[in-house]
């Protein structure tokens, strides 16, 4: 009889039990993994969206930085002195996704005209942006043409995309010794956007903005 309880007691789980422990432990299981690859896949969104910010702000930053370049001219002075036209004031914005403008890169430039390598410019270029480094066709004048001169891809084609390329271009006229000139101050808006090219969901828009600190002189005839 003692045996009998003994063996009794020691009785264990029946079938129905087990079944519902490991239902139980599979459900529990089952949302472990869930949460856990869900972590993982969005701390690998999280990476993959710095890398594609990181680009971006790249190129936005080499973008502003060119573009407060904009007007340069190492005998500037003379426009006030000798009334002598600046040419290198000159900024263009075309369809929204193209900005060209000049520079006195050299900083040798005694008649205030641009050489063939004092044009500059950014543009959309399908999935790319191109930076202008010169324009051998101008003859002196403003470039107005986004395909004119050698062009350079500032971004890798097999990382990341461009898909979006804005120039907004501003700007307001004061009166400028005592009203015997203009000064037109101008600043640049730009909105750039991009996507990863192997994880095309990924994607960012960038805004900012640049003031041209050389400011356009313009003789009141």
């Amino acid at each position: 009889m003692f045996i009998n309880n003994m063996f009794a007691r020691q009785s264990g789980f029946s079938l129905i039990e087990l079944l519902i422990a490991m239902t139980v432990s599979m459900v529990l299981l089952s949302g472990l993994i869930y949460i856990f690859t869900n972590f993982i896949r969005l701390n690998t969104d999280m990476v993959k969206m710095i890398r594609l910010n990181q680009d971006l702000r790249g190129v936005m930053s080499i973008m502003i930085n060119d573009i407060r370049r904009a007007g340069y001219w190492s005998q500037a002075r003379l426009t006030v002195e000798s009334n002598i036209p600046n040419h290198f004031s000159t900024v263009n914005v075309i369809n929204g996704d193209c900005i060209l403008y000049s520079y006195d890169e050299q900083k040798n430039n005694s008649d205030g005209i641009p050489g063939t390598d004092d044009y500059a410019g950014f543009k959309l270029d399908q999935s790319s942006i191109m930076i202008k480094t010169s324009a051998g066709s101008c003859h002196g004048k403003p470039c107005n043409n986004c395909n004119a001169g050698n062009w350079w891809s500032l971004n890798d084609n097999n990382v990341v995309r461009i898909t979006k390329l804005h120039f907004n271009y501003v700007n307001n006229t004061f009166p400028f010794r005592q009203g015997a000139m203009q000064l037109n101050v101008r600043r640049i808006d730009i909105m750039l956007g991009g996507a990863l090219v192997h994880a095309p969901d990924i994607t960012y828009t960038l805004q900012d903005s640049v003031y041209i600190p050389n400011n356009e002189i313009i003789p009141v005839m």
